[in-house]
């Protein structure tokens, strides 16, 4: 296991180690405001980290009614670990 300079360093070396396909699929936290599922450009490594970070958004947000994670075609741009979001690029 590396030792991370940052808590980020880890996700990092993970990503590195995927092959090109692995790569290109990550997850998205949704959460449901007026009646529709939204979400922002983060894109997660997991569907675990992706249902952390829409977790998180709902407790935060107060007119959020649900939450989940899906699949999405981008390429994972983001760690979530320890409640932060990191960047992996």
């Amino acid at each position: 296991m590396p030792n991370p300079g940052s808590r980020f360093d880890f996700a990092k070396a993970l990503l590195l180690q995927w092959s090109q396909k692995e790569a290109e699929m990550s997850y998205k936290g949704e959460v449901f405001v007026d009646e529709q599922w939204v979400s922002n450009g983060l894109r997660f490594r997991t569907e675990a980290e992706a249902l952390a970070y829409a977790d998180n958004l709902y407790e935060r947000w107060h007119l959020c009614t649900d939450y989940q994670a899906t699949e999405s075609s981008d390429t994972a741009t983001h760690a979530y670990y320890n409640g932060a979001v990191g960047d992996l690029v």
